[in-house]
C-alpha cells in the first residue's frame, strides 16, 4: 500500500511539473490509477481481516 501511495505521490508531482497538457493529463490519469490500486487493496484488507488502515 505505501508503494501505491508514493506512486500516486510520484506521477502527481510529474503532473504538477509538465508543461505539455498531454502530459499532465497522462501523469494525473496514472495518479488516478494509484489511488485506485490503494483503493482496492484497501478494500480486500478490510474485507479479508476487518481491519481499515489508518492514512
Amino acid at each position: 500500500m505505501r508503494h501505491e501511495r508514493k506512486s500516486e505521490d510520484f506521477y502527481s508531482e510529474l503532473a504538477k511539473r509538465a508543461e505539455d497538457e498531454n502530459q499532465r493529463n497522462f501523469f494525473q490519469m496514472l495518479s488516478k490509477y494509484e489511488r485506485g490500486h490503494y483503493e482496492i487493496i484497501d478494500s480486500y484488507l478490510e474485507d479479508v481481516t476487518q481491519f481499515r488502515m489508518q492514512t
